[in-house]
């Protein structure tokens, strides 16, 4: 059963086939046709929306004419948002900023209100880059990296906005992020994906690179935007549940216990290594795809990797055989019941 689309996503799905929008295309000329466009300095924000759905008058939308002109080309698209979705009233100020410092008092009007600029963003990053468009995109490019690159340049939009974007477009199984001066300044993955993303602002080694991140992985993509080295990793989806060692898992678990010489307490151990197990066979089963060893030990794999807690245990050579010994075991006892 598929993802259900928000509202927003519909409203410029709407735009699109309206005036039959292909990329690259004039954001400007599109929102001209329902509201006053003027660029102005408007220190502080992106944009401005006024007069929205107000009665006999026209919306006039004011873009801040400093900031650079992707962001204003995003800006004009979030601000159509507004004009478009029905329950967008009054007068808007588009801040794409993270965050805000907030009384108490304020809290449920700014939840409000910013739940309208997400909408908006999204309606955005729909009529930039429209999902059907992408779709039809992904099968023309192995390397994702250059795929990436083509999105960003076809659209004109940031590396940032179109790599969330293309995420939604792209199979399962593929991690994404942006480094900088050894520091992450963004990540995400694909629907479907058990692993996580490297997380923002952790530090990113050059010198360990690349086999510390993802290092099972069967393709790694890069290209540089904007000051930052974008990555693509694209993971495994099955990994061979066969092995010759003779031994059962609990064994490989007490050896690799043993012969990392941990000194932490060995139950919280064990339970977070049950605890991720555990985790990774439920993502897996909640896919819907055929249940098999294969999978699992992929999902599991996908789990632990980039987890301090238990990097010591991830790092030993008999690590994949346990996962093997170990994904057996749950899909055996599982086909048993």
């Amino acid at each position: 059963m598929g993802l259900k689309i928000p509202p927003e996503i519909k409203f410029a799905q709407k735009i699109v086939r309206r005036h039959q929008l292909v990329p690259p295309f004039s954001v400007k000329e599109i929102i001209e046709k329902y509201a006053t466009v003027i660029f102005d300095d408007i220190p502080g924000v992106d944009g401005v929306s006024l007069n929205i759905k107000v009665p006999d008058k026209t919306p006039t939308v004011v873009v801040n004419s400093t900031a650079p002109k992707v962001r204003q080309r995003f800006t004009m698209a979030h601000e159509l948002g507004h004009i478009i979705i029905p329950w967008h009233i009054g007068t808007l100020i588009a801040d794409v900023a993270d965050g805000i410092e907030l009384s108490q008092s304020e809290h449920e009007a700014a939840y409000a209100y910013w739940e309208l600029e997400k909408e908006a963003n999204r309606f955005a990053a729909e009529l930039l880059m429209p999902q059907e468009w992408l779709s039809e995109q992904v099968p023309r490019y192995e390397n994702i990296a250059e795929l990436h690159e083509f999105v960003v340049k076809q659209c004109n939009v940031s590396a940032w906005t179109s790599a969330i974007k293309l995420a939604l477009s792209l199979p399962p199984h593929i991690v994404f992020c942006a480094e900088s001066n050894n520091e992450i300044q963004y990540s995400g993955r694909s629907e479907g994906t058990f692993a996580n993303p490297l997380l923002k602002g952790s530090f990113f080694s050059k010198d360990l690179f690349p086999d510390s991140y993802y290092p099972y992985s069967t393709d790694h993509y890069t290209w540089r935007s904007g000051g930052n080295n974008i990555h693509w990793w694209r993971l495994p989806s099955t990994i061979d549940s066969t092995t010759t060692d003779i031994r059962n898992w609990k064994k490989i678990q007490e050896d690799i216990i043993v012969d990392i010489s941990y000194s932490g307490n060995i139950t919280e151990l064990k339970h977070s290594l049950n605890g991720i197990i555990g985790s990774a066979n439920s993502m897996y089963m909640r896919l819907g795809d055929d249940y098999n060893a294969e999978g699992l030990v992929a999902a599991c794999m996908q789990r632990f990797h980039n987890r301090d807690e238990v990097t010591k245990f991830v790092e030993h050579p008999d690590f994949k055989i346990f996962l093997q010994k170990r994904a057996v075991d749950i899909i055996n006892k599982a086909l048993s019941k």
